[in-house]
């Protein structure tokens, strides 16, 4: 039997905002796959940055946990990259997402904590901490089209940030 009048313009929205879902997610895929040598080449210019700090051990843990958080996040872009047009509903590939962009915004802002626990290193310094605020903004740029997972970014970011913050005073 077939479906007729609201019924059947439900159904044919709820499949053409999947279809939506699908494609803005696939764009940005393409996006995070074309970036993740450059995410790896900054996260080396990162560490050689960081040796010539003055306490640069201050920052082995926040290194650690930024490479695990682009490694997994970027394991995660694959898994849903293989799945995309397999995966019957793409909620819970994007709910992965969502934590690991999370994890991502918090090892952001952990690498910015010895910037501001440590009394004043210097110029570097400041350039790593600007370096830094510009990557965030890069993948809330990237990440934006999808906006809850954009937003457990930026909640991951500035709920660690804050707590550094509070550290500090």
């Amino acid at each position: 039997m077939a479906t007729t009048g609201y019924a059947a313009s439900a159904q044919r929205d709820e499949v053409w905002l999947e279809e939506a879902r699908r494609e803005t997610a696939r764009a940005v895929l393409v996006t995070e796959e074309r970036a993740f040598l450059a995410n790896l080449l900054g996260f080396v210019g990162f560490a050689v940055a960081i040796m010539f700090l003055p306490l640069p051990s201050m920052f082995a843990v926040p290194l650690a946990m930024r490479f695990c958080a682009l490694l997994g996040t970027h394991l995660t872009y694959n898994h849903i990259r293989r799945n995309l047009d397999e995966a019957p509903a793409l909620v819970p590939h994007m709910r992965t997402l969502s934590v690991m962009l999370f994890f991502g915004g918090v090892s952001w802002a952990y690498l910015l904590l010895p910037l501001l626990l440590a009394d004043a290193m210097g110029t570097l310094a400041f350039l790593i901490g600007s370096a830094i605020l510009v990557c965030v903004a890069l993948v809330i740029t990237m990440t934006a089209p999808l906006r809850e997972q954009t937003a457990f970014f930026l909640g991951g970011f500035l709920l660690a940030a804050f707590a550094g913050v509070v550290l500090r005073s």
